[in-house]
């Protein structure tokens, strides 16, 4: 037997590296020499130690691998080259599938939102307004409480036109139906005339004056003289002349009518306003009497300006217009193709 030993422990020296003895303590403290295994003379039994956790299960296999924790400020050692660490499967791939749904709605962060949507408020009720206030985040509570009814906002009225507009502001907040300002000054004055014809025929008292003795047309149209249609006024002055300056200058009163009289008067035919026509009648149902003048030795022109207690006149309907005819009531002796114009100068009341 010693013989086999001995061949062995030859064949082992030949073959591997010779390996020292080492020592070591047991758990009283004594020390223990362990063997090179190339020394047969003396068997030592080495009981095999394993890395274990804590319930004594052998780490580093595949169902209880080996890890490793660093405590804070422990720095790892350094390496020849960066190390790759491969850490596995994390749950599969970061595609949207695997994702949480938290991001597919806001409504999911805040049930209380709701669906997502742009608002807008139409002024109805106080819910539409808290609607804004939390979809679009604007902290219009304030707003909401001040509104607890309808909103009314008066705005101008009338086209946003040039002549309504002053330096980019509105001109005035009253306006009538065609944008004219209510209230503001208004002032206008206005002439007619009208040609009589080519003959010198006197005039009979109480006669009509127009452009023909039969089927006669015209009327002393007083154009604009209101700032609105059918409007009222102040007539402040009237003025009356003519292209004459006889010896014996010319007599009359002047009618003026709120609509177009449906009856003309003919030239040097009997003055008679018919009933319809007299109930047009503005500023005086007694009409306006004058007599002509002039203060030149010579001259081709007489007039007259009647002014005083201003009296009220209204515009037909439809216009800013004053119609007038004139009756002669004296036996004037005309000069042939003779002018007579009318004027009056008007203060707006609306």
């Amino acid at each position: 037997m010693r013989r086999i030993s001995l061949a062995l422990a030859l064949i082992a020296a030949l073959v591997g590296p010779a390996r020292a003895d080492f020592t070591s303590k047991n758990k009283d403290g004594a020390t223990l020499t362990f063997k090179s295994s190339g020394d047969c003379t003396s068997v030592v039994c080495i009981v095999p130690h394993y890395l274990t956790d804590s319930a004594g299960t052998a780490v580093g296999t595949a169902a209880n691998p080996l890890s490793f924790q660093f405590g804070t400020g422990v720095l790892l050692p350094g390496f020849a080259s960066t190390p790759t660490f491969n850490l596995g499967t994390l749950n599969g791939a970061a595609t949207a599938a695997n994702q949480a749904t938290g991001n597919t709605s806001v409504g999911n962060i805040d049930t209380s939102i709701g669906a997502q949507a742009n608002s807008t408020w139409d002024g109805s009720s106080a819910a539409s307004l808290m609607a804004i206030n939390r979809y679009q985040g604007v902290k219009l509570e304030a707003v909401r409480a001040l509104l607890a009814g309808t909103l009314t906002v008066n705005l101008p009225a009338g086209a946003a036109t040039a002549a309504n507009q002053t330096n980019g502001t509105q001109k005035t907040q009253n306006v009538d139906a065609s944008g004219n300002a209510i209230g503001a000054g208004f002032a206008a004055y206005a002439t007619a005339s009208i040609t009589r014809p080519a003959n010198t025929t006197t005039y009979t008292v109480n006669t009509g004056w127009n452009n023909a003795t039969s089927g006669a047309t015209n009327f002393f149209t007083l154009s604009g003289v209101c700032r609105v249609n059918g409007g009222q006024v102040l007539i402040t002055r009237t003025d009356i002349w003519s292209s004459a300056n006889p010896t014996l200058k010319l007599s009359g009163v002047l009618w003026l009518f709120s609509a177009t009289p449906g009856t003309n008067v003919n030239d040097n035919a009997a003055f008679n306003i018919a009933s319809a026509d007299f109930a047009n009648l503005t500023g005086s149902f007694n009409g306006t009497p004058f007599t002509l003048g002039s203060n030149q030795s010579s001259g081709s022109n007489s007039g007259v300006s009647l002014s005083g207690a201003p009296y009220q006149a209204q515009c037909a309907s439809g216009t800013q217009n004053i119609i007038g005819m004139v009756e002669v009531t004296n036996p004037y002796v005309p000069v042939s193709g003779e002018v007579l114009r009318v004027g009056i100068a008007t203060v707006g009341l609306n």
